[in-house]
C-alpha cells in the first residue's frame, strides 16, 4: 500500500496543472451518473458554506502550521520511542500525542502567594508535593500536573461525572474518604481553607444526589457511602448515645439553618432551586430532592449489603434531627416505616447472624441501627410517637433478656438498649404507661439483679443498666403529672364531670404511684451501693460515673416529687432524708474521692480547658453537635469528666433541701463552700463570655452552674449565719455569667435567674455595707476628676450623691426585676416549653427537640435591653406626635440606667466583653428616645455618674467609633441624629453637651468634627458648657493640635462669624482659639498660603478682643476666668512672623 502511494504522488508531481485537469474530467465523464451528480452537490454545498469554511480552513492551517513547524523542531532522540519504517502512519509524527509517554517532569516549586492545589489519595489522605510515590500505585493521570501524584478536588468531580463506572466509583469513594478525614482533624494547619465547606461552594451535593440514581450497585454503595460521610458524623451519634441518661440528655437540639425562619417571613419572587436551597441547608435541599424516597427504594428493591443498609439508617437519622419538619417528612416517606418495621424489627429470626457489619445481608434480622432510628423520630414530635406506637409494635424487644435472643452477644446488647432507650422516649411523652404496668414484673427482676450484683462498669451492661434506671425514673415524673392532673381535674376535685369539661380537659392516662413506690427500696439501695462503691474505689482508680449518676438521678427525681404523691407524710418522710444525709451523703462528702472528682470539674471544664482550634469547623449549611474537635473531644466528654454527676448531686441536695430545712443548713454549704468549687466559680467569672458556650454539649456544665445558684438562693432564704458563710456575691458574678452563655432553649433558666437571683438583695451585698464604707468604696472603684456640678436645661443643679444612687438602687430592685422580666429576649411559647422540659412535665411535652443549634439566648449587652426597646418604639410613626413618654416607659429607662451603673460599680468585671463603645452608644439612646429625658433628677444623675466613670484616660482612650455597633448601621448616622436632638431640644442642657462633645475628641476621626462644624452651625450657639463643667478632660480636645486644613478654616470662620463667643460658648471658643493659634504660628512649611490668609484676615479684623486672644494665647487654664492664659507681651516669634504678613500687605 505504502510503495502504490508514493507511486502515486510521485506520478502527480510531474504533471502539470492543465493535465491534471483533463484527467480530473475524463474521470467524471467515465464515472457513474450518481456519482457526478454527488459531486456537483458538495460543490454547491462548499459555495453556501463559504464562510464557515474560510473559518475551518484558518483552524485547519493554523493547524498545519503548527505541526509543520512541531516537525521542523523534532528531535528524534527526545522522542518516548523511535518510530521505525515499517510502522503504518508513523511518517506524519505527531509529537503532542507522544509527549504522555515521556518520562515524568521534576515537580515544580510552589508559588509562594497562591500555593498549590492539594492533592489526595484514594484513603483521603494529603498527599505531599515532596513525596515520592511510584507510578503504578495510580495516582499519577494526565491532569493539568502529570509530575504530581494523587487528585485535586476539581479533578475529582470530573472524574465522578466519567462515563466510566469505576472511575466514577473511584472518585465518589475517595471523596468520602476525604471528608471523613477533614472531619478527624487530620489537614488542620496543613490547608489554606476549609475541605468542607470547599467541597459544599462545589456542589458535592447534587453531584452524590444525582449518582444516588445510577442503577450500578458499585455506584450506589459508593454515592451512599459519600453521602454518609458528608451528613453523618459518627463521633456525634456516639457522643449523644452517651449523654442519653444524663440529665435532660435525651433533649435534642434541632440542626435547622437560622436563615430558614428569615425566609419564611420574606418569601422571594423567584422559585428557588435544588442548588439554592443547598446553598443554605443541605438536608433541606436533599429533602426536596426525594431523599427519603430514594432511600426508601433503596432498601426495598435493590437489598444492598449489611454495611449499606446501616449507612442508610445512619442517613435517615441525620435527617430526622434536622428539625421536626423534616422528621415528619421522613415519616410520611411512602412504605418507608412498613420495610423498617417487616424487615429489619422482626418478631423471628434464624440463628445464624455474626455481626451487622460482617454479615452479608441483614434483612430478617434485629437491627439496632434501626429501633433508634424508630427512637429519633419518635423524639421528634408526639405525634409520630403515637403513631407508630399505635400501628406498630416498636417495643417488642423490650421483653427480652439479651442472653436468649439467639443473637451474639454484643448485638443482642445493642438491641435491647436500644428499644429500652425508645421506652425512654415514649414515657418521656406521658405514652405507654399501660404497658408499663404489664411489664412491671420486668422492671422489677432487672431492679433486683441490679440490687444484687456486683457493681459493674463494663461499657453495654453499664449502658443497658443505666437504661432501666431511665425509664423508672421517667415513670416517676409521669406518676406525680398524673396525680397533679387528677386533683386539678373536674373528676378530682368533685368526682361529677360535665360534657363541656370533657371536651376541655385533655386525656389523663389511668396510672398511679403504686408501680413506682413498689421499687422504691430496690433502686433506692442501688443508689447506696452506687455511692458507696464511689467512695472506696474511685479514687485509687477512676472509672465511669454514668451509672452512679442514672442512679443518684432517679433517686433526686423521686424526692422531687414525693410531695406529689396522695400518701405523702412530711414528717416520716423528714426523718428518712436525714437519715439519708447523715448516713450516706454526707460521708460522701468528706471522701478523697468527692475531692478528686469535684477537681474534675474544674479540670474538665469549658473555661479551663483548651480545645483545638481545628479547621473544619460546622459549615453554616450543614450544622454538627462538635463533638470533637479535630481529635480531641470536649471537656465534658472526656472520660474523667465529671460534670455530670455533680448535676445529679446537686439535684438530689436541692430535693432533699425541699424536705427538710436542716439539710440546706449542713449539707449545702459543704458543696457551695468547698475550696474547689469556689476555685471553680472563679474560674468561669474570670473568663467572662466563652464562644464555646453554644456547643450543645456545654449546656450540661450549665446545668451544673444552675442548680449551684438554686442551692445558693435556698441558702440565702434561710439565712446566712457566720459559721459556714457563703460569698453571695462571688455567685451573682457566676449568675451574670451564666446568663450570658444560655442558648435558645434555656429560657426558664433566663426566666429564672431574672425573678430570683439577679435583683436578689441577699446576692447584691455590696449593696448593703455602712454609710462609713460607701465612700471608700466609690473612691477606691471610679477614681473620678473633679468638675464643676453640671447644670441642666432648666439651670437646676442636681446634687445626688453616689450614696444616695446606692439607696436608690436598693429601694427599686423589685421595679428592676419587673422591667427586665417583661424586656427579656424570651418568647412566651418558647418559655412554656422550656418550662415544661426543665421540670419533665411529661404531658405537655410535644416534642423532644429544643430550639436551633447554637443560638444565643441574651446579647452580650442585654442590660441596656429596656432602653434598646423604648428607643426602637420612638421610631414608631404612631410615637412620633407624642411629646412625652408615658411613666411606664419612663421607668423602664430609669430601670435600666440603675442595673448599668449597679453593674459598673459593683460588678465591673461582667461587662468587661462590652467595648466602651458600645457603653456610650447605648447611653446616647437615653436622650434620642424621648424629648425630655434627660431633665428626669435621676436619669440626670444616673447618666452623670456613668459618664464620669468613662471620662477616665484609660478608658477614654479604648473608644473607637469607627467600629461596628450591633443594631446601628452607622456611628456618623447615629451623631448625626444625636447633634439634631440636642439643637431641637437641649436648651443647651450641659449633660447633654458633654455627650454630644465625646466624638469631637482629637484622636477621633476629623469627619465628626467636621460635621458639628460645618453641616450643624446653629448647635454649636446651644453649647453653653465651660472647661470647668466640662467631665472630660478639656486637653483631649486640644491635643494633639489640629492639622486638617479644612477643618481650621471651619474653626476660623466660625470665630470671625461670631457663632462661638467666649460669653456663650467658652468651650468651643477655647478650641477654636487654641487650634487656630497654633496653626497660624506653626513652624511647617505646609499650607502656607491658608496660614497667611488667615493671619491677614486676621490683622485686617476690626475684632479687637479676638485678635488679642489670637495673638497672645498661651495655654488653656480651666481655673481662670477665660479658661486660658495670654502672653502679657508677644513673643518674638510671633511678632516677627506679624510683622511679615504686614509688610506684605503694605506691598500689595
Amino acid at each position: 500500500m505504502k510503495s502504490i502511494d508514493e507511486e502515486n504522488q510521485k506520478r502527480i508531481g510531474r504533471m502539470t496543472e492543465e493535465q491534471i485537469l483533463d484527467e480530473q474530467r475524463n474521470i467524471l465523464e467515465s464515472s457513474d451518473p450518481l456519482i457526478s451528480m454527488m459531486a456537483s452537490y458538495l460543490k454547491n454545498q462548499k459555495q453556501k458554506n463559504e464562510v464557515s469554511k474560510e473559518t475551518k480552513e484558518d483552524v485547519v492551517n493554523k493547524k498545519s502550521d503548527f505541526i509543520r513547524n512541531a516537525k521542523l523542531e523534532i528531535d528524534f532522540d527526545d522522542l518516548p520511542v523511535k518510530p521505525k519504517p515499517d510502522w503504518i502512519n508513523m511518517h506524519q509524527m505527531e509529537p503532542e500525542k507522544l509527549a504522555w509517554m515521556k518520562d515524568l517532569p521534576l515537580p515544580s516549586a510552589d508559588n509562594q502567594q497562591t500555593g498549590q492545589p492539594a492533592r489526595f489519595d484514594f484513603a483521603g489522605n494529603l498527599v505531599s508535593p515532596e513525596s515520592e510515590i511510584p507510578v503504578h500505585l495510580g495516582l499519577h493521570h494526565h491532569g493539568d500536573e502529570p509530575e504530581r501524584a494523587g487528585y485535586s478536588l476539581q479533578e475529582l468531580f470530573q472524574l465522578s461525572r466519567s462515563t466510566n463506572l469505576q472511575q466514577r466509583v473511584i472518585a465518589l469513594t475517595t471523596i468520602g474518604c476525604v471528608i471523613r478525614n477533614a472531619r478527624r482533624g487530620e489537614f488542620h494547619g496543613r490547608l489554606s481553607a476549609s475541605v468542607i465547606p470547599s467541597l459544599l461552594d462545589g456542589g458535592v451535593v447534587l453531584l452524590m444526589r444525582w449518582a444516588l440514581d445510577d442503577n450500578a450497585q458499585t455506584s450506589i454503595v459508593a454515592s451512599v457511602g459519600a453521602l454518609h460521610s458528608l451528613l453523618v458524623c459518627n463521633e456525634d451519634e456516639v457522643a449523644a448515645d452517651k449523654v442519653f441518661f444524663w440529665h435532660d440528655g435525651s433533649t435534642m437540639p434541632s440542626f435547622q439553618c437560622p436563615l430558614i425562619e428569615e425566609e419564611k417571613n420574606n418569601e422571594e419572587e423567584r422559585p428557588e432551586s435544588d442548588a439554592d436551597v443547598v446553598r443554605k441547608d443541605v438536608v433541606r435541599g436533599l429533602l426536596r430532592m426525594y431523599l427519603p424516597e430514594r432511600l426508601r427504594y433503596l432498601l426495598e428493591v435493590c437489598r444492598p449489603s449489611a454495611s449499606v443498609v446501616i449507612q442508610i439508617f445512619e442517613i435517615l437519622i441525620r435527617l430526622v434531627r434536622h428539625s421536626s419538619e423534616a422528621a415528619y417528612q421522613v415519616f410520611k416517606c411512602p412504605r418507608l416505616i412498613d420495610v423498617i418495621v417487616n424487615e429489619f424489627l422482626p418478631s423471628t429470626w434464624s440463628s445464624q447472624f455474626a455481626s451487622e457489619e460482617s454479615l452479608p445481608n441483614v434483612y430478617g434480622f434485629p437491627l439496632s441501627t434501626a429501633i433508634k432510628l424508630v427512637r429519633v423520630l419518635c423524639s421528634a414530635g408526639r405525634n409520630i410517637a403515637g403513631f407508630l406506637l399505635s400501628k406498630y409494635n416498636i417495643l417488642r424487644y423490650v421483653v427480652e433478656e439479651p442472653s436468649q435472643m439467639d443473637l451474639p452477644r454484643d448485638i443482642a446488647f445493642r438491641v435491647c438498649l436500644e428499644s429500652w432507650c425508645l421506652w425512654i422516649v415514649l414515657l418521656k411523652y406521658g405514652l405507654t404507661l399501660d404497658i408499663y404496668c404489664n411489664l412491671y414484673h420486668v422492671v422489677m427482676e432487672h431492679l433486683r439483679k441490679l440490687h444484687i450484683s456486683e457493681y459493674h462498669v463494663e461499657s453495654l451492661s453499664l449502658s443497658l443498666s443505666c437504661a432501666y434506671l431511665g425509664v423508672v425514673e421517667t415513670t416517676v415524673h409521669c406518676a406525680a403529672e398524673v396525680s397533679l392532673r387528677l386533683e386539678s381535674s373536674p373528676r378530682g376535685r368533685s368526682g361529677i364531670v360535665e360534657l363541656s369539661d370533657l371536651q376541655s380537659t385533655p386525656v389523663i392516662p389511668s396510672f398511679n404511684w403504686s408501680p413506682v413506690i413498689g421499687l422504691f427500696p430496690l433502686f433506692y439501695g442501688f443508689c447506696l451501693k452506687s455511692l458507696q462503691h464511689f467512695m472506696d474505689f474511685y479514687f485509687d482508680q477512676p472509672y465511669d460515673l454514668d451509672l452512679v449518676t442514672s442512679s443518684v438521678n432517679l433517686l433526686a427525681s423521686y424526692y422531687g416529687r414525693i410531695r406529689d404523691q396522695p400518701q405523702y407524710n412530711p414528717l416520716s418522710v423528714e426523718s428518712e432524708v436525714l437519715a439519708l444525709c447523715s448516713d450516706h451523703l454526707m460521708p460522701c462528702f468528706k471522701s478523697r474521692s468527692f475531692l478528686l472528682s469535684l477537681q474534675y470539674v474544674r479540670n474538665y471544664s469549658l473555661f479551663e480547658s483548651e480545645r483545638v482550634n481545628c479547621d473544619e469547623t460546622s459549615p453554616v449549611s450543614l450544622k454538627t453537635l462538635e463533638a470533637f474537635s479535630g481529635a480531641v473531644a470536649h471537656p465534658v466528654l472526656r472520660p474523667r469528666s465529671t460534670v455530670a454527676f455533680f448535676v445529679s448531686i446537686s439535684r438530689l441536695l436541692i430535693a432533699l433541701g425541699k424536705l427538710s430545712q436542716s439539710i440546706v443548713e449542713k449539707a449545702f454549704s459543704l458543696l457551695l463552700n468547698h475550696e474547689e468549687t469556689l476555685q471553680y466559680v472563679r474560674k468561669v467569672c474570670r473568663v467572662g463570655r466563652c464562644s464555646s458556650a453554644k456547643n450543645y454539649f456545654s449546656r450540661f456544665e450549665r446545668q451544673f452552674q444552675f442548680y449551684l445558684l438554686q442551692m445558693a438562693l435556698m441558702k440565702a432564704v434561710k439565712g446566712n449565719d457566720n459559721v459556714d458563710a457563703i460569698d453571695f456575691s462571688l455567685y451573682h458574678f457566676l449568675a451574670l455569667n451564666l446568663l450570658l452563655h444560655l442558648n435558645s432553649g434555656e429560657e426558664y433558666l433566663c426566666h429564672s435567674l431574672l425573678s430570683s437571683v439577679l435583683f436578689n438583695v441577699e446576692f447584691l451585698q455590696d449593696l448593703s455595707v455602712s454609710e462609713e464604707m460607701e465612700s471608700e468604696f466609690f473612691e477606691d472603684r471610679l477614681r473620678l476628676n473633679v468638675s464643676k456640678p453640671l447644670t441642666n436645661a432648666t439651670q437646676q443643679k442636681f446634687s445626688i450623691s453616689k450614696r444616695d444612687l446606692l439607696r436608690d438602687l436598693r429601694e427599686n430592685l423589685s421595679s428592676m426585676r419587673s422591667t427586665y422580666l417583661t424586656s427579656a429576649p424570651v418568647d412566651p411559647t418558647r418559655l412554656v416549653q422550656s418550662r415544661n422540659r426543665w421540670l419533665c412535665s411529661c404531658l405537655d411535652r410535644s416534642s423532644l427537640l429544643s430550639s436551633i443549634l447554637g443560638q444565643s439566648l441574651v446579647p452580650l449587652d442585654w442590660v441596656f435591653l429596656p432602653l434598646i426597646q423604648v428607643y426602637n418604639g420612638s421610631l414608631d410613626p404612631n410615637m412620633l406626635s407624642e411629646d412625652r413618654l408615658s411613666p411606664g416607659l419612663v421607668t423602664k429607662v430609669k430601670d435600666s440606667l440603675r442595673m448599668f451603673y449597679l453593674l459598673e460599680v459593683v460588678r465591673p468585671d461582667a461587662l468587661k466583653d462590652i467595648s466602651v463603645t458600645v457603653k456610650l452608644c447605648r447611653l446616647m439612646l437615653t436622650f434620642l428616645a424621648g424629648n425630655d429625658l434627660f431633665l428626669d433628677e435621676m436619669i440626670h444623675s444616673y447618666l452623670a455618674e456613668l459618664l464620669k466613670i468613662y471620662s477616665t484616660p484609660k478608658l477614654l482612650d479604648r473608644i473607637d467609633f469607627t467600629m461596628t455597633i450591633p443594631g446601628i448601621p452607622s456611628i456618623h448616622d447615629l451623631y448625626r441624629q444625636f447633634v439634631a436632638q440636642f439643637e431641637s431640644v437641649s436648651f443647651g442642657d450641659s449633660l447633654f453637651a458633654c455627650y454630644l462633645l465625646l466624638p469631637l475628641q482629637q484622636q477621633h476621626s476629623v469627619s465628626l468634627r467636621v460635621m458639628l462644624w460645618e453641616e450643624n452651625v446653629t448647635a454649636l450657639r446651644s453649647i453653653f458648657i465651660s472647661a470647668k463643667e466640662l467631665i472630660i478632660p478639656v486637653e483631649r480636645f486640644l491635643q494633639p493640635e489640629e492639622t486638617e486644613a479644612h477643618l481650621l478654616r471651619l474653626y476660623f470662620q466660625a470665630l470671625f462669624s461670631r457663632s462661638v463667643v467666649p460669653s456663650r460658648c467658652p468651650l468651643l471658643y477655647l478650641i477654636a482659639i487654641h487650634h487656630v493659634n497654633r496653626f497660624i504660628f506653626a513652624v511647617e512649611k505646609t499650607h502656607q498660603k491658608l496660614r497667611r490668609d488667615m493671619m491677614r484676615e486676621l490683622l485686617a479684623s476690626s475684632d479687637e478682643e479676638l485678635k488679642h486672644h489670637l495673638l497672645y494665647y498661651k495655654s488653656v487654664n480651666v481655673d481662670s476666668s477665660r479658661a486660658f492664659e495670654l502672653y502679657d507681651e508677644l513673643p518674638a516669634e510671633r511678632q516677627k512672623t506679624t510683622n511679615a504678613v504686614q509688610e506684605s500687605r503694605l506691598l500689595m
